[in-house]
This record gives structure tokens, C-alpha cells and sequence, in this order.
């Protein structure tokens, strides 16, 4: 898990957000905006689950997907779910998220 200094605040998100560039696929959509410090953010609708259970793991594994991939990675990172992704297993959606973490990647 991200420290808590990592991750983005209430009043941070809708400023960052409204700046960044998305890459979208079809179960996630991958927020990027440069910045000098790293911070993240992963965002789980009731749409996708209706258990708070349910939405808490989804974020807890893509947390630590996220924290596996980006290593020392600067910028902020903001991670939608949508509902495709609850008939996908979490391996298939990792590859999904490296693959959005690619094209930021090779477009920066």
C-alpha cells in the first residue's frame, strides 16, 4: 500500500483530475499527470461492485499492482474502474493496467 503522504487527497482529486490525460481500455481508464513527487489514486464505483467488500478488495489489489509497476515513477496516477472489469480475473487486469502504464510511458 501507498504511504498516506502517496496517495491523493479529496481536495486534490478534481484539480488533478480535470488536468489529466486519460488512456482508456476497456476496464479501466489510467488518469496521468507529470509531476515531481508520485501520488495515486484508485477509484472503485458502486457501479462496478455493490459490496463494499467487493470494492475494497478491487482497490487493495490494484493498489499493489500499481505499486509493483511504477517503481520510482513520478507524477500523479488516477485509476477508474468500470464495470467490465468484475467478469475479468485480477491477472487479466493487471496486464490491461501495464498496458495503459506503457503508453504513458512511451508517450512522456
Amino acid at each position: 500500500m501507498f504511504s498516506k503522504s502517496e496517495r491523493i487527497s479529496r481536495t486534490e482529486f478534481s484539480p488533478v483530475y480535470q488536468r489529466a490525460e486519460r488512456y482508456h481500455s476497456p476496464s479501466l481508464t489510467l488518469c496521468y499527470v507529470p509531476r515531481e513527487k508520485r501520488k495515486v489514486s484508485v477509484v472503485v464505483s458502486k457501479k462496478v461492485a455493490k459490496q463494499a467488500v467487493t470494492r475494497n478488495r478491487l482497490r487493495r489489489q490494484l493498489y499493489e499492482a500499481l505499486q509493483r509497476m511504477l517503481g520510482n515513477s513520478t507524477g500523479v496516477f488516477i485509476v477508474i474502474t468500470k464495470p467490465p472489469i468484475s467478469s475479468k480475473t485480477m491477472k487479466a487486469v493487471v496486464v490491461e493496467l501495464d498496458s495503459l502504464y506503457r503508453r504513458i510511458t512511451k508517450s512522456t
